[in-house]
């Protein structure tokens, strides 16, 4: 999704249901909260500032930087999710 050339409001919501499956507790409320925001910024940058976005008026760009870094911040939290042992009985 990062390297994607383009990441539309549609594309970030097909991924919605994935997430709360990737971790439960307090790890998954945290990567929740940060893909909800993310969501929530890309359908503000694109169906609503893409006309600022285009002519680098506020609040097109910095929305867009936003966005940008709450999927940084999700991927490195999905990178640091603690791994849980399986113990045999």
């Amino acid at each position: 999704m990062l390297g994607s050339k383009v990441l539309s409001p549609q594309y970030v919501i097909w991924l919605l249901p994935l997430i709360p499956l990737s971790a439960g507790g307090v790890w998954g409320l945290s990567l929740s909260a940060t893909f909800l925001a993310a969501c929530y910024l890309t359908t503000q940058v694109f169906p609503i500032h893409y006309a600022d976005l285009l002519n680098f008026r506020y609040p097109g760009p910095e929305l867009l930087l936003a966005r940008n870094l709450l999927l940084v911040l999700l991927w490195g939290l999905l990178l640091l999710l603690p791994v849980h042992e399986k113990r045999s009985a």
